[in-house]
């Protein structure tokens, strides 16, 4: 994730970079601090994608190399190389339980407990419990976002 952290620095170089023509020193912050969030936002999103196939690659080759222990013994080469995608993996994984975690706002559980299932289920509980169904206008109640 070495890579991640050089892109991220670079983010923030270019959101610190970004001109603005505001002359309030309140005002050019909060264009700042937005212009950021924006720029992390996206960069989040391409760095989950990233990890994500490097997932998929790596449980393909994990299966590739399980399979073969099935059929000869694995050559210390090739036992080095599933040890290193195991160890990529677990972290993929713990980063993962982590960010579920970080989501649920628990603090409760410890950390590595395998979890990942309770944590989205109280961080969607969250979600619904601050869902607006509907307000009431002068007109009646609203149920969509236009109105």
């Amino acid at each position: 994730m070495v890579a991640g952290k050089e892109s991220l620095s670079k983010i923030l170089e270019k959101a610190r970079e970004t001109p603005s023509t505001l002359t309030n020193c309140l005002d050019r912050w909060q264009f700042r601090v937005g212009t950021l969030r924006r720029m992390i936002r996206g960069w989040a999103t391409n760095e989950v994608a990233v990890q994500n196939r490097a997932k998929v690659e790596l449980s393909k080759e994990f299966t590739r190399l399980e399979s073969l222990t099935e059929i000869r013994e694995l050559s210390s080469v090739e036992r080095q190389e599933l040890a290193q995608i195991e160890d990529k993996l677990e972290h993929i994984w713990s980063l993962k339980e982590i960010k579920v975690r970080q989501r649920s706002r628990d603090r409760n559980i410890l950390e590595g407990d395998k979890n990942t299932t309770y944590f989205q289920a109280v961080a969607n509980q969250r979600s619904r419990k601050k869902k607006i169904e509907c307000l009431q206008s002068p007109t009646g109640l609203v149920y969509d976002q236009k109105g």
